[in-house]
Formats: structure tokens, C-alpha cells, sequence
């Protein structure tokens, strides 16, 4: 068997990956890349945008509903020492902790997590959404795009197909070579990514 990864750190994501497939035979670091010039050299530009209103508001009703939500799932320690594997009592610190705590769970196949759980859960989910939804975000990236797209070669990440749509409508008239991927296109994803690295610039949107 062959597995690949991006990130296995010293967790139990890489302890999984090392029960099902075996020792990990290479790795190739990002720094490592760098020096063999298999990807260029970047910098990290933060653009920050605000929520609109109504999303502000959302965003805060949600977010008190999640502090209720924690507060007792927190103290949930049949269940964490369940996950983590052990008999020592821990209550959670943070919603971090809490994330963090559910991928273990996701990882080692634990699918019966109590109800209260999976409603922690589908808040952070919902409130993630917003932000990466936010309209003033993607007019953000629409005018970055529209500013660079003819000029360089940019790839867009967006949270769901919409999204993905709506940027495709909005650059179209713009830039020059627009190339969407999702679950939905006709076209072949690997065709589209061909085109997208034989243009000498444009804008690949991918969900």
C-alpha cells in the first residue's frame, strides 16, 4: 500500500497513518521545496474585511449559542477520556481543544459522539460558514482578482460550489482565462488544469 499526505506531525493523525499503511518512508518538507525551486518563494498578505450586518448579527447570535453549548460539553469527561483512549478526567479548555478533539474522534472511527456533540459541532460549522461566505469577503477577492487576473496566474479557494459560481459570473467579463473546478463542471478536471498551466495568466477557482 501507498499513502500520501500534506501534514502528519506528531499526532494521531500520523499514528493512524503508520497503524494502516506502515512506516513513513519519505518526506519532503515545504523549506525543502523552496531550495529545489518545485515552488517559488511567496509572502503572506492579509486582506482584512469586515462581515456585513446582518451577518455581524448572525455571527454573534451564533457565536453565544456556541459559548452555551461548550460550557457543558466541556465537562463531558465519560466521553473525552472515550476519545482520547485513557481513564484520567480532563474538561476541555477551549473550542480549540474541543476541534481538536473531534478529528481525533473522526480519525480513530468514533461516530457515536453524544447529541450535544454534534450540535457544538454543526454551530462552529454554520458560523464558519458565514465567514467564509461573507459577501464583503468575496467582493474583496472579486476586486483582487480582477486587478491581477490578467496580469499573473491566480488560484481562488472558495467554501462551496455557489461560491465557485458566482465568482466564475462576476470575473467572466473581466479576465481573460477564467478555469472553474468543482463536482459539477462537464468538462474533465484534469484537462481544465492543463489549460490553466498553459496560460500565461488567468484564474483557477476551485471549491
Amino acid at each position: 500500500q501507498l499513502g500520501l499526505t500534506a501534514y502528519t506531525g506528531n499526532n494521531t493523525k500520523r499514528r493512524i497513518i503508520e497503524k494502516e499503511l506502515g512506516d513513513i518512508v519519505f518526506q519532503y518538507p515545504i523549506k525543502q521545496a523552496l531550495i529545489d525551486g518545485i515552488i517559488p518563494e511567496f509572502e503572506w498578505v492579509v486582506h482584512p474585511v469586515y462581515l456585513a450586518i446582518k451577518e455581524e448579527e448572525e455571527f454573534r447570535k451564533i457565536s453565544k449559542n456556541i459559548v452555551s453549548s461548550f460550557t457543558t460539553v466541556k465537562y463531558d469527561v465519560k466521553t473525552i477520556s472515550r476519545i482520547l483512549g485513557n481513564k484520567q478526567s480532563y474538561v476541555l479548555q477551549n473550542i480549540g481543544e474541543f476541534v481538536k478533539l473531534t478529528e481525533i474522534a473522526r480519525l480513530k472511527g468514533i461516530s457515536d459522539i453524544p447529541e450535544d456533540w454534534k450540535v457544538l459541532q454543526a454551530l462552529l460549522l454554520k458560523r464558519r460558514q458565514i465567514i467564509n461566505k461573507s459577501i464583503p469577503r468575496l467582493e474583496k477577492a472579486i476586486s483582487l482578482a480582477k486587478t491581477l487576473g490578467n496580469k499573473h496566474k491566480i488560484i481562488l479557494f472558495l467554501m462551496d460550489i455557489e461560491s465557485c459560481e458566482i465568482m466564475r459570473r462576476e470575473l467572466s467579463g473581466d479576465v481573460n482565462n477564467v478555469f472553474v473546478i468543482h463536482s459539477q463542471i462537464e468538462e474533465n478536471p484534469i484537462e481544465v488544469v492543463e489549460q490553466f498551466k498553459k496560460s500565461k495568466n488567468g484564474i483557477l477557482i476551485g471549491a
